[in-house]
């Protein structure tokens, strides 16, 4: 059976939910004592978290390289970028310094050149447009004996920052220096660090983490570590090495810089005194605005003639040559021909270029030098390698013998024809011919652009690779080199791929299991469903603004308000980050993932600048909301996502985006405030779409016009009154007042009651006692269209059950919903079989292909430390026009079923669900006194025509089932069955060292002259209601511990100790 997804009952035990354990960072109960841990994290209590793709660890949070959208920064398929966390022109400028007494003269040429290499590295030489930093890392390190003493801080004033600098004190240390080990915590240690920063190293000491050259990336030694940090984040990398005489610059602790800034495509400086550090950082660092390079090589001989591609015309092209002046081979630093000398050092030359259509380096055959010639530029190419054709994005080394898929994502340039790549060495001999890319088949990808597998990589030469890609325009390109790396699996041996759980859990759970024979039991229990984020508070919170120009004022008073609203969230403790919050905008052209972040004061600073820069548009009468919509399911991370969307009265369409969009996910709640500004003639009006939308997630309509503050919205809306009970409208309630019922569930915390409709009048509440409610003392929120009142039991002690509501309008219809608060978790499902615990969120019996219509089975899972017992459901076919005229159509009677091997702990007799686009479900649980003990309402909604499209592969069984293809579950099947030892994270599998392909079932073994793939242990046997039957997308699994290197170097997995000052 399937771990990721399954136990088999005989090893799962029954429990109380009272009796479990307190797994942390959305971990799943078992029993007592343990937990199920998402991807990423370990521990009985899934209290160890870790970031792989090198995030920086932020309490259990990980900050991601760019381009990376995951709670911990894991390997994923494709999710729509979020632009912030790929906006280049935030920087940040990172000074890593060996703090020696030795280093004085370093110390004191950086303190005086500051100011002005950063007035220089700010702006850009052609437009004089300047472009600050974000915010200034100092990391400090000095290394006597057995202790290192470290001084690290984060600035965002650069003057505070110089000051810092001046006042630290030098320090005795040891001849060979942590520096490798330093730069890599000087990039790892701050959340806000930004990629494309600028990272500048300063020592005069020889690395004495540096280990021999290994280009086996699985060795995860410190020069690795450090060198794909950097990659990753793309900072601009450059060595300021101050070294003494005598110093063996061919030793692997000196040669290290090298090897590394050849890697990166940055820059080593040998300097001899202050003066020549001086003049580096303010005639040469001071040209990194932006530098994106398009051509480079490292280590070569002889003249070049190289034709250099602008991005516009007139554009200066820099052009940076470097050699090591202790060779004795390298006599004279190579020239320009036709260059302008900018600046020039014992080891450099820099040189510009304004218009030349060609650039000539002079220099003879003994001297090996390097040059990188870059544009400051905003246009920026992303690129980068997977073994996967669904990895959305994956990094930036090749593996040899595995086949490797190119995706990349293009920033600021003009539409182009065509995109291409090829690799090329350090030395520019061609490794991979060019091959030419197209948009990916998959929508709402980070990374849009693919190209042919690269089937064969055998032939790669270990060692630093060149990723040429070139944008067409006819006849002419504009180019980038991107920095790879050709690595080698060096695994002689196999490594078993299983997982055995200890034998104390193993007789603990089956010592504690009882089976109840009289109920019916299941074949497997499914563990996602024991703590599915719809029976718990939201996690995550997502606005979705319209860029309608009569939204201003809202969205004024939202960007004024905002820390208020998120405050109410309580989204942090000391020790972790608990919500995620997200920010989309759209308008007739586009929908954008503008923002999305775990930190709240990142989020609040963010969201005020993007809301108050937000460009409206006048006569916006049709968006792409609808894009909205998908783009938000699509960036929940973190269920259950309470959206709220924003929209104005005078948007009456939604573009036709041509996909399925009116199916919404079950884990999110779309919330639409419906903005007028006159006079609201229909206060339940939205387009039909968004309607479709709101009913089936169980969210709320509210109308509002200007409003002086939206707090009291947002103060019941975000504290987890999320199970709606009550929900009932009159198509007209101005001629004669509309009377419904309300209900309270017995046990609830609190009620919140909305009353909507234009012009409300006589409203009148009673309680199930026939007790007036006093309004005046629970109204939350009034205007003249909405009344919300929030009833707390604990305070305030109304009898619980049905209650009465009346009221009127001045015109139109009107509405009474009411949602609870309350701890009771109730979520239901569907099923093909009485013994499947694997039910699907959504309902599935349109999609059958028999004549027949095939009977299935409602099953509800209820936390089972709580009286409230399932009763009956009442199924009610909806009328999209009339939504005040549901139509009963049939009775279900509810029966429990065996806890013990079943997590959907109750199930209804068969039933032919009507083949209707929307129905309502009324779950009813009435105890002997004749209570309510539960009473939740669930609309749904089933393609209409039926679209088997939707599930990968596009094959159903009988029941409308999507049928999965070998290997595949999930509800849609797109989830993996990875092999034993895998990591399964978001639908794809990761990993362990040594192991390759979708499944990760083929093993890499190497030995002494080559690389063979060899079938690795397989997946086994799949049972086969795995490969027929939908399940529910699982985001946990039974592993623990997740080794620190993968076939394609996804995770840096090692922890470095450092003492602080």
């Amino acid at each position: 059976m399937h771990t990721l997804q399954f136990l088999t009952f005989l090893a799962v035990t029954g429990f109380v939910a009272s009796d479990v354990a307190k797994c942390l960072n959305h971990g799943t109960p078992l029993n007592a004592t343990d937990c199920v841990c998402p991807e990423f994290v370990s521990g009985k209590l899934c209290e160890h978290t870790r970031c792989p793709r090198f995030g920086i660890a932020d309490k259990n949070r990980c900050t991601c390289p760019p381009g990376w959208f995951a709670p911990r920064c894991g390997i994923r398929r494709c999710r729509p970028p979020v632009d912030e966390n790929m906006d280049f022109h935030k920087r940040s400028l990172i000074i890593v310094f060996n703090t020696k007494t030795t280093m004085l003269e370093q110390k004191n040429a950086l303190v005086s050149s500051f100011n002005k290499m950063l007035d220089e590295i700010t702006t850009n030489q052609a437009t004089r447009v300047k472009e600050n930093f974000v915010n200034y890392i100092f990391y400090g390190f000095v290394k006597k004996g057995d202790s290192i003493n470290v001084t690290e801080f984060l600035l965002e004033d650069s003057t505070e920052f110089l000051e810092k600098i001046k006042n630290i004190e030098l320090q005795d240390g040891d001849d060979t220096q942590p520096v490798l080990v330093s730069a890599y915590n000087a990039q790892q240690t701050y959340g806000e660090t930004r990629p494309n920063s600028v990272l500048l190293v300063f020592t005069d000491s020889p690395a004495s983490d540096a280990t021999p050259l290994s280009y086996h990336f699985e060795d995860g030694t410190q020069e690795q570590l450090t060198m794909q940090n950097i990659i990753l984040w793309r900072h601009k990398l450059a060595f300021l090495l101050s070294l003494p005489d005598g110093v063996d610059r061919t030793s692997d602790a000196v040669d290290v810089y090298r090897r590394i800034a050849m890697t990166a495509h940055g820059d080593s400086f040998f300097v001899k005194n202050g003066n020549e550090t001086s003049e580096i950082l303010t005639e040469v660092i001071g040209m990194y605005y932006h530098p994106e390079n398009i051509n480079i090589a490292y280590g070569i001989t002889g003249s070049r003639i190289i034709e250099p591609t602008r991005d516009t015309d007139n554009q200066f092209v820099f052009i940076l040559i470097t050699f090591d002046p202790t060779d004795p081979n390298n006599k004279q630093l190579p020239s320009i021909e036709n260059g302008n000398l900018y600046s020039e050092g014992r080891n450099h030359r820099l040189y510009f270029s304004f218009n030349d259509p060609s650039i000539k380096i002079v220099a003879d055959f003994q001297t090996q030098y390097n040059y990188r010639i870059f544009l400051q530029s905003d246009y920026v190419i992303l690129s980068e390698l997977s073994s996967d054709s669904e990895i959305d994005l994956g990094n930036f080394m090749v593996t040899q013998g595995v086949p490797k898929w190119v995706t990349s994502k293009v920033f600021g340039f003009p539409p182009f024809d065509t995109i291409s790549y090829h690799m090329e060495s350090s030395t520019n001999e061609v490794v991979r011919e060019e091959y030419y890319g197209s948009l990916r088949p998959q929508k709402d990808c980070t990374f849009d652009y693919t190209f042919d597998v690269w089937q064969d990589t055998s032939t790669c030469i270990p060692g630093p690779l060149t990723n040429v890609v070139r944008l067409y325009y006819g006849n002419t390109y504009k180019q980038r080199v991107i920095a790879s790396y050709c690595d080698i699996v060096s695994h002689t041996k196999h490594i078993p791929q299983h997982y055995v759980k200890p034998a104390s859990v193993l007789l603990e759970l089956s010592a504690a299991e009882s089976h109840d024979d009289s109920l019916s039991t299941c074949d497997s229990k499914y563990i996602p469903a024991i703590n599915d984020a719809r029976m718990n508070e939201p996690n995550q919170y997502i606005f979705v603004l319209e860029r309608h120009s009569g939204n201003a004022e809202i969205y004024k008073t939202l960007s004024r308000e905002i820390e208020q609203i998120i405050d109410f969230i309580k989204p942090s403790t000391e020790t972790a980050h608990t919500k995620e919050f997200t920010l989309i905008v759209h308008c007739d052209q586009e929908s954008r993932v503008v923002l999305s972040s775990y930190n709240p004061k990142v989020f609040i600073k963010l969201f005020r600048e993007k809301v108050d820069s937000l460009k409206l548009f006048d006569n916006l009468d049709h968006t792409m909301g609808l894009m909205s919509i998908i783009q938000a399911q699509k960036i929940n991370i973190l269920p259950l996502a309470q959206i709220f969307y924003f929209t104005n009265q005078q948007v009456t369409d939604l573009s036709d985006i041509g996909r399925n969009w009116d199916v919404v996910d079950k884990d999110t709640e779309f919330n639409f405030f419906s903005i007028s500004n006159g006079t609201i003639s229909n206060a339940l009006y939205l387009p039909l779409q968004l309607q479709i939308v709101q009913r089936q997630s169980g969210g709320r309509l509210i109308p509002i016009k200007t409003e002086d503050s939206l707090i009291p919205l947002f103060a019941d809306i975000t504290t987890g009154a999320t199970a709606l009970t009550t929900d009932s409208e009159k198509f007209d309630c101005s001629v004669q007042e509309y009377s419904a019922e309300l209900y309270v569930e017995k046990d609830a915390d609190a009620v919140i009651i909305q009353l909507t409709g234009a012009g409300l009048k006589n409203i009148r509440i009673q309680d199930s006692s026939q007790q007036e409610i006093n309004m005046t003392s629970f109204i939350r929120y009034k205007s003249e269209n909405v009344v919300i009142l929030r009833i707390d039991f604990e305070k305030n002690h109304q009898n619980h059950g049905i209650w009465q509501v009346v009221m009127g309008t001045n015109q139109g219809g009107c509405q009474v919903t009411a949602r609870i608060k309350t701890s009771k978790g109730v979520i239901l499902g569907f099923t093909s079989s009485p013994t499947d615990d694997a039910a699907t969120t959504q309902i599935f019996s349109m999609r059958q292909n028999t004549q027949f219509n095939r009977a299935i089975y409602a099953v509800v899972r209820s936390r089972t430390d709580y009286s409230a017992v399932p009763t009956t459901i009442e199924i009610q076919t909806i009328n999209q026009e009339r939504f005040d005229l549901p139509a009963t159509d049939s009775h279900l009677t509810m029966s429990p079923r065996d806890n013990s091997s079943c997590s959907f702990n109750y199930i209804s007799n068969p039933v032919n669900v009507p083949k209707t686009q929307m129905t309502l479900w009324i779950l009813r649980g009435i105890n002997e006194n004749k209570e309510f003990e539960i009473r939740r309402m669930y609309y749904y909604v089933q393609h209409l025509p039926a679209d088997t499209s939707v599930c990968h592969g596009g094959q159903v069984n009988e029941f409308g089932q999507c049928k999965c293809p070998d290997r595949y579950t999930g509800e849609y099947c797109w989830d993996r069955i990875c092999a034993e030892g895998a990591t399964l994270a978001y639908g794809i599998c990761f990993c362990a060292p040594g192991y390759m392909g979708d499944f990760c079932e083929t093993e890499l073994l190497v030995n002494s002259t080559s690389t063979t793939v060899s079938p690795g242990p397989s997946v086994g046997t799949t049972p086969s209601h795995i490969e027929t039957t939908t399940k529910s997308t699982s985001k946990t699994n039974l592993l623990s511990a997740v080794t620190s290197m993968t076939v394609d170097g996804y995770d840096n997995g090692k922890v470095i100790a450092r003492i602080r000052v």
